[in-house]
Order: C-alpha cells, then structure tokens, then sequence
C-alpha cells in the first residue's frame, strides 16, 4: 500500500497516512517502526518557510512510499544502513551519513528511491536508507 510516514511529535510515534484503497488521504494507523520501499523523501517549501519564519512545527516533511515487510529478511540485515536526518531549521532537505566519513552528512539525492526503514529510540525518530 503506498503511503506517506511523518513523526508525530505529540505521540512520539509514525503517523502513516493512506494514498490509497478505503482510507485514501487519512491517517489509518500509528507506527514505532515501518519499512518502505521505492521511497522518496518529501519537503513541503512552503512548510519548511512557515517553520522558520514562525518557529512553529507543523507536517511538511515525510516519506512517501509502500510500506513492506520484507526488509527483514536476511538481505536487510547484511545492508549498510546510513542515518538519515531533516532539521527544518538548518537543512534544506533530507540528509544522509556519508559513507566516507559517518560523522558528515549530505543532502539525500532527490530523484532516487529508496529502501527506509525508520524507527524510534529513545522516544525520538531514526529514519535508516
């Protein structure tokens, strides 16, 4: 099902919003860990510019994909997974942990798809590619 993934801050967990089927543009369920496939990353300019001239939080980031099960297979666990991270504040997009130097990140290539996999720790989002 292909759907859209954002952190809800008041929940501390994934809100997953339907793109399709019976609960097509709603939110249908809450999540501490999904994995997608053929993702994309999502920000949302005008958000973004209302967080920063304003300071206040509201949902312009996300990933949009189909949400799977079968990252969990023995391929999954052999991936290099890299840390993702969005500061609305600070970045213009979606960055990712260079391989290079796993301290530095980089802007995520905006016309690549992606296998994510996101969960929480310590009551705070971790999004992996």
């Amino acid at each position: 099902m292909k759907v859209e993934l954002y952190w809800n801050i008041p929940l501390k967990k994934y809100s997953v919003k339907a793109l399709e089927g019976e609960h097509k543009g709603k939110v249908f369920t809450y999540a501490r860990y999904a994995e997608v496939i053929d993702a994309e990353f999502v920000v949302q300019p005008s958000g973004q510019k209302r967080v920063r001239e304003s300071g206040q939080k509201n949902v312009h980031a996300f990933v949009r994909g189909l949400i799977t099960d079968d990252l969990s297979s023995d391929y999954a666990k052999k991936m290099l997974w890299r840390r993702v991270r969005y500061n609305p504040h600070v970045d213009d997009f979606f960055m990712v942990q260079k391989f290079s130097d796993m301290s530095q990140y980089k802007p995520i290539d905006k016309n690549m798809r992606y296998a994510v996999r996101l969960e929480i720790y310590d009551d705070k989002p971790r999004i992996y590619i």
